[in-house]
């Protein structure tokens, strides 16, 4: 969120800002967590776990805060959910 808002605001987060760094940073650790989680029982199936990291990948990758061009674990997921009912109701218009 903090990247959006810092966009929004006019700043270029591509630029070498300490600030906007240490939140992209901080999403590459997150995601260094999550991925070795992804073959667990929450997030093979459709739970609360499941719809809350789709939802967070998709506005991510929606905004163009971060890419998931070099994490194939977490764009594997996206693809694997990509045609539940819940998401294709809700899907972000793309243009």
């Amino acid at each position: 969120i903090t990247l959006i808002l810092m966009q929004r605001s006019g700043i270029d987060i591509n630029q070498p800002l300490m600030y906007a760094q240490r939140q992209k940073d901080r999403l590459e650790s997150i995601f260094d967590y999550l991925t070795p989680l992804l073959k667990e029982a929450p997030f093979n199936s459709w739970t609360f776990h499941t719809m809350s990291l789709y939802a967070l990948l998709d506005w991510g990758t929606f905004r163009n805060i971060f890419s998931l061009e070099h994490r194939p674990e977490l764009k594997a997921f996206m693809d694997k959910h990509a045609q539940h009912p819940s998401v294709q109701s809700t899907q972000i218009p793309r243009t």
